[in-house]
């Protein structure tokens, strides 16, 4: 018997003998024909009164029929075509892609639940709706925004067959008139009706009357203050705070016990829950909190990330000597943060034990002249308290000529690598342009935005003109420095 032969096999779930197919599935198990016909019996089913074929073993059993007829187990509907019976139940038709097994699409490669093969097409392998629709001509119709087969309309646009040939009609909810394809209902309305299904199915989890209510009335301010589209699409995802504020307070708390439990990146995610609650539950937002909170946690971060080991002794006493001067008042807890910030950046760049020495402090400073001021609190502390004498020096000509360094040495690799062999012409206009700025009037890159290079003017034998603040900057050409 060869390895695909025994693949095929099936084994009773009862008995264990091995079968080409199984006489009854139930609830997840398979029965040969001899453990249909001994634990099947004939009996009148409790829930329709017809004899059939019933599980002795589950006093609840009923008959097959019953069993398909059962509401879908995903979405609860009746009188669907059945999908598919799982150990759970019956899954309609519809749902039944939820219970397939992923597998990857034939032409993209895709993950998907959702793949079918295409005769008519000429496709007996497993591909996507997405690349399915791309063979059947399908898109989104332009007129009622409807995935359909799309054909090609006078007017020049890609309508469905419906729009296409048949009159516009009206909104049976509001009286708005709208293409034919939207099958009786605008847009609005009817991601209302789903915003409206999608508050009803979240209701049942909650345990409380009270969040079920104020959940309810929160999408209703989310479908005024959004508008039903993104009412819609955004109301599943506010489900997980309501239900923790349900187990943990069994009410609405205060801000302040808000905060200490989400955090401020927590609340910030929930900004429109937030707006509900101050407008209509009067929950008052306290803005310095919420700033130090934030500051709180990126400083515990900071600290966090900074390596148990030779350096954080002072790193310590540093923070220690911070939060005395935040606490008296001296210092804004967001000072407190761009301080240990630089701090942090010097001591990581420290190779050796002991404290840092002047030349600590200038190479950090000649990578990072920005952050000499918040360094320097850092410095005079470690002057004060471990007798040491470092200042706080910045030698700008030698930044100078490092970037002056950078920049030439940019620019020869744009003169060797033109546009059309490495870049687009406009990515290499910005490219020679900033270098150029740098290199030729030592204007520095970060003054060189966007929108400066927007405005490049290039005269007839390419050379650029550049305004910044007022002035005039020339560049030349590739070409002529080429010669």
């Amino acid at each position: 018997m060869s390895e695909t032969d025994k693949t095929e096999i099936l084994y009773c779930d009862e008995c264990g003998r091995p079968m080409k197919k199984a006489a009854r599935k139930y609830k997840g198990n398979r029965y040969c024909s001899a453990c249909y016909l001994r634990l099947f019996k004939k009996r009148i089913c409790p829930k329709c009164g017809n004899i059939a074929r019933v599980f002795i073993k589950d006093p609840k059993a009923v008959c097959i029929s019953c069993e398909r007829k059962a509401p879908c187990i995903r979405c609860g509907k009746t009188g669907y075509p059945l999908g598919k019976m799982t150990p759970y139940g019956p899954v309609c038709n519809s749902c039944y892609s939820w219970f397939r097994e992923t597998k990857p699409c034939a032409f993209c490669g895709t993950p998907s639940k959702r793949l079918s093969s295409y005769p008519s097409l000429g496709v007996d392998v497993l591909i996507c709706e997405k690349c399915a629709s791309t063979l059947m001509g399908k898109g989104t119709c332009q007129a009622c925004h409807y995935h359909r087969k799309l054909y090609d309309a006078p007017d020049g646009r890609r309508l469905c067959r419906r729009c296409l040939e048949e009159a516009d009609g009206r909104c049976i909810t509001c009286g708005k008139k709208i293409p034919a394809g939207r099958n009786g209902k605008c847009e609005e309305c009817s991601f209302r009706e789903g915003l409206l299904r999608r508050v009803a199915f979240n209701k049942a989890a909650f345990a409380t009357k009270r969040f079920s209510t104020l959940y309810e009335e929160f999408g209703k301010w989310l479908d005024e203050e959004t508008g039903a589209h993104k009412a819609f699409l955004c109301i599943n995802k506010f489900l997980l705070f309501f239900t923790e504020m349900e187990s943990l307070w069994k009410d609405i708390p205060p801000y302040e016990e808000l905060l200490s439990y989400f955090g401020a990146e927590g609340l910030r995610r929930v900004r429109l829950p937030m707006r509900w609650l101050k407008e209509t539950q009067g929950v008052i937002v306290d803005p310095e909190k919420r700033e130090r909170d934030s500051e709180e946690r990126r400083i515990e971060a900071l600290l966090s990330s900074f390596p148990q080991g030779k350096h954080f002794s002072l790193l310590e006493e540093y923070v220690n000597f911070l939060r005395r001067k935040v606490g008296k008042g001296k210092l804004k807890i967001h000072s407190m943060r761009l301080a240990l910030q630089s701090a942090v950046g010097l001591l990581e760049t420290m190779e050796r034990d002991g404290l840092p020495i002047q030349e600590d402090v200038n190479h950090y400073l000649a990578a990072k002249p920005g952050q000499r001021n918040s360094l320097s609190g850092f410095v005079r502390f470690m002057n004060a308290r471990h007798c040491v004498e470092l200042r706080v020096l910045v030698n700008y000509d030698r930044i100078r000529k490092d970037r002056k360094r950078k920049a030439e040495k940019r620019m020869l690799s744009l003169m060797q690598n033109p546009p059309e062999e490495g870049i687009s012409q406009e990515d290499y206009e910005k490219e020679w342009v900033t270098a150029g700025l740098v290199y030729f009037h030592g204007v520095g890159v970060k003054i060189v935005t966007r929108e400066i290079l927007k405005n490049i003017i290039v005269d007839k034998d390419g050379n650029f003109t550049v305004g910044i603040k007022g002035k005039t900057y020339w560049i030349p050409s590739c070409r002529n420095l080429q010669k």
